[in-house]
């Protein structure tokens, strides 16, 4: 599967890349927010003997602010927007340890930095455009969680893709953005517990909105 996202990503930036350099587009800066649609989801790992040992609970997912570049291409009805984006995701769980005589409980946050390049197509009407496309991220930096529990490990991939649908407004040099984000890789699908893959495979789903200035 990680090959087949780097065979998806190269072949997409590909296009990209020859497609900008034969038009003349506006480029620009773009603030972004997003929020996130997720619900709580719980856990329960037991041991060789079958007696639980550890709960895992994912809480929620907090999005800083986001920033990056832009570029817009329009040719009659159609237009082509990339973008590459800096975020940062704080995902929050619960954990619960049932070994020791005293019930243990406490909460974990991992932080991943992202570099996000979402590519959006579609029609524009007026200052009116609606669109949908693939969006790529890659991890930069993250933290690892659970280090105290035994049998649990991380294996995640570098690289994670995902779906957007946009609608947006462009007057003069302005961008508003409004995007849905469906990204394929659960939110804690990467645990490992006894070297069996046992975590969340609840997609991330978020709604962003952007606001760019092109020059």
């Amino acid at each position: 599967m990680n090959i087949l996202y780097k065979a998806i990503w190269a072949t997409v930036v590909f296009i990209l890349l020859s497609t900008l350099a034969q038009a003349q587009i506006r480029v620009g800066v773009k603030g972004t927010y997003s929020l996130p649609f997720n619900r709580y989801q719980e856990i329960k790992y037991d041991d060789w003997q079958d007696y639980l040992i550890y709960k895992v609970g994912f809480l929620e997912q907090d999005i800083s602010p986001g920033f990056g570049v832009f570029g817009f291409y329009t040719n009659g009805l159609l237009f082509l927007q990339g973008e590459i984006n800096y975020r940062n995701i704080k995902t929050r769980f619960r954990k619960t340890n049932y070994i020791l005589d005293e019930i243990i409980e406490q909460n974990e946050t991992k932080s991943t930095h992202y570099i996000v390049l979402p590519i959006t197509a579609g029609l524009k009407f007026g200052n009116i455009k609606g669109g949908a496309g693939p969006i790529f991220s890659y991890i930069i930096k993250e933290n690892s969680i659970f280090a105290d529990l035994l049998y649990f490990e991380e294996r995640r991939e570098k690289f994670e893709a995902g779906f957007t649908f946009n609608f947006g407004i462009v007057f003069s040099n302005f961008h508003l953005d409004l995007t849905y984000e469906y990204h394929f890789a659960g939110v804690g699908e990467y645990f490992y517990f006894r070297e069996d893959n046992w975590g969340f495979k609840d997609q991330p789903k978020y709604l962003t909105l952007g606001l760019g200035v092109s020059f």
